[in-house]
């Protein structure tokens, strides 16, 4: 082992010395404006909107950013993407103008009111005849200088600049460098983002930012397509690590973040490795409605750090193990950032050493580690471990500082059956270790669990002492909610205090919650007829709107479901039961994919009688659970209408739902 951590850290240094060669070879040619010298971190308007922008829209997510901390976390520009333009886009003189009807004001009064809320506005453009919505004369093909010249005019501190409907026979770096030498000449600086789909070797030179991968899509893993997911973009991103440096920044596109598509713990892999990739912090959802998850993960101000760290050196990663994977960046102040990603399917332990990040070893020293995401330290003497979930990261900072200045630290292990059946209890088990260089003391455990379950304790929850080596353990029996379903997860926090003060540390554990012996899922049963209002009614997934199979996990409110109908008012189900089940439970909700859009009714039938029927629910409503009596019922139906506001963005969730016996 200790060979192979030789070997590890000389491949590491080797791997930096490398950094710092490529950099002084390309100073030369690398964009050198001033401009960018960390990575941009701002909002787009593409993934939350697409093109049905204007200016009330943009002033609102403005403001959000500002009420929301993101402004104070580090977050500046607003950018316009596509469809700001009007249509045709040019006047008599050539000049571009925006859509009188969407934006009256004009862009140059819409970015004097971000400038006075202490931030930027970006706009987008187009090296091509149109930009990629196909608007007539909305290139800047030929009006390079113009273009540029009115930007400057307007206010703007930032240009994402797209490469569709180019002109025949162009020369794309040509393009793109016509354009950033008009924004030089434009009398303002103005960051330069380069929109071409993939890197190549002119990029650095030309541009503060540049595209390296398709567009990324609301997916943790899209294939080989074009468009890429969050794990494609960070293979992606990491082969041309060698070019990331202050002012010059690899982009894998915006975060999906937020939007519904993804799960949490995937989230936070993709803030995590955009931040130790050097990567722009883009945000792509509609700020005006976020969760406090959503905004707890954008405002990490600790991960933003590690990203906004001057030395600006994107990661290299310094151990493979298939589907375990550790990643090391360099940081200014002689620490390093280390992210530990499970991308398999299942929950892994992983492991680093100090050699292995880069430390050299030195006379009663160790490893001070802060973690990130729990925001709390613990003390190492060599070796990292965590327990990683599936598609999730552990991030951490790591610091070299003397024995004594190491806090204590508890290894949390939690054990309980992995499926558990909705009527029955089980026992849960935590097991605290103490692993580190101190005694601890007032040690206490504390459950969460969904809303609904109870936990009772068996053993004692709270300790006077814990000495190093050591190990307790406390048990509880905990009994779901019968109306509980898929994937739950119970919280352990542990709090304990040292010499150097109190530490607080959470761990989830996620048990798969079945339905009572002989009950089944509705999404699994053969529907007799169904009527849609948009698309088709999708199984085990939200509505999407349009073809089969475009939904996301189904979501409400930030609680996502594995199993449930995705339908679009007004929508009818028909299944034949055949009176064999006495009750119907779901939980209902519109889709977090259309954000706080969309009000609907939903009612439940039996055998031509209405049974039950909500009020109006709307895309802010939590998720409601419904309980109704189907004993003796042959045909149940189940039915979503419009909340009487028009059956826009009506995508409603029958989630979960299931039939008991």
């Amino acid at each position: 082992m200790a060979a192979g951590s030789r070997l590890w850290k000389l491949l590491l240094i080797f791997s930096l010395s490398l950094v710092l060669v490529f950099a002084s070879a390309f100073q030369l040619k690398a964009l050198d404006n001033g401009l960018a010298l960390t990575p941009p971190m701002g909002w787009n308007s593409w993934n939350a909107f697409h093109g049905d922008i204007d200016e009330v829209k943009i002033r609102e997510i403005a403001e959000a950013m500002v009420s929301s901390g993101m402004k104070d976390a580090g977050y500046e520009y607003v950018i316009l993407d596509d469809n700001w333009m009007a249509n045709p886009a040019r006047d008599a003189d050539g000049n571009l103008m925006a859509d009188p009807v969407r934006f009256p004001s004009g862009i140059k009064a819409l970015a004097d009111y971000i400038h006075s809320l202490g931030l930027k506005i970006g706009i987008y453009g187009d090296r091509g005849s149109m930009t990629c919505m196909n608007i007539p004369e909305s290139g800047s093909y030929g009006y390079e200088e113009q273009d540029a010249k009115k930007f400057a005019e307007w206010g703007i501190d930032y240009l994402k600049y797209d490469n569709c409907n180019v002109a025949a026979g162009s020369c794309i770096s040509c393009d793109y460098k016509t354009m950033q030498e008009a924004l030089a000449n434009s009398g303002r600086p103005i960051v330069f983002s380069i929109c071409a789909w993939g890197f190549q070797p002119w990029m650095p030179e030309v541009g503060n930012l540049w595209r390296t991968t398709g567009d990324i899509v609301d997916k943790w893993d899209n294939g080989n397509d074009w468009f890429v997911g969050i794990i494609n973009a960070i293979d992606i991103n990491m082969r041309y690590r060698q070019y990331a440096k202050p002012g010059a920044w690899n982009d894998p596109d915006m975060f999906v973040i937020g939007n519904g598509g993804c799960t949490t713990e995937e989230y936070r892999t993709q803030f995590s490795m955009w931040a130790m990739m050097a990567a722009p912090l883009i945000a792509g959802n509609d700020l005006r409605t976020m969760d406090e998850v959503t905004r707890e993960i954008l405002t990490n101000k600790e991960v933003i750090a590690v990203n906004q760290d001057p030395l600006g050196i994107q990661c290299i990663k310094v151990r493979d193990d298939g589907d375990q994977e550790v990643y090391v960046k360099p940081l200014a102040n002689g620490d390093y950032a280390v992210a530990l990603l499970n991308r398999g399917e299942s929950a892994a332990k992983i492991r680093v050493t100090a050699e292995e990040i880069g430390f050299s070893a030195k006379p009663e020293s160790g490893y001070l580690v802060r973690d990130l995401w729990q925001h709390s330290d613990f003390g190492s003497l060599g070796e990292i471990e965590a327990d990683v979930p599936v598609h999730g990261t552990v991030m951490y900072r790591v610091s070299q500082v003397p024995v004594e200045q190491l806090p204590g630290y508890v290894e949390i292990n939690l054990s309980a059956d992995q499926s558990v059946s909705a009527e029955a209890h089980f026992e849960f088990a935590v097991n605290l270790v103490n692993s580190g260089a101190k005694d601890v003391v007032n040690v206490m455990i504390s459950l969460q669990v969904p809303d609904g379950w109870l936990a009772e304790g068996l053993t004692d929850s709270g300790f006077n002492q814990l000495a190093v080596g050591d190990s307790i353990a406390a048990k509880w029996n905990i009994s779901p909610s019968l109306a509980a379903d898929g994937f739950s997860d119970i919280v352990v926090t542990v709090t304990y205090q040292d010499e150097l003060g109190e530490r607080e540390w959470q761990k989830g554990f996620r048990v798969l919650v079945l339905p009572p012996e002989g009950s089944i899922y509705v999404s699994d049963l053969q529907a007799l007829t169904s009527v849609n209002g948009w698309g088709p009614m999708e199984i085990d997934m939200s509505n999407g709107e349009m073809a089969a199979g475009d939904g996301r996990i189904i979501t409400i409110n930030g609680s996502q479901y594995q199993k449930g109908l995705g339908v679009h008012a007004y929508s009818e189900v028909v299944y034949d039961i055949g009176g064999q089940f006495s009750t119907f439970i779901s939980d209902i909700g519109v889709d977090d994919e259309v954000g706080n859009r969309g009000s609907v009714i939903f009612q439940v039938w039996g055998d031509g009688a209405k049974l039950w029927e909500s009020g109006i629910v709307t895309g802010a409503s939590d998720p409601e659970t419904v309980v109704v009596d189907v004993a003796g019922i042959n045909t149940l139906k189940l039915v979503v209408t419009d909340g009487y506001d028009g059956d826009a963005y009506d995508h409603a969730n029958w989630a979960g739902a299931r039939l008991l016996k």
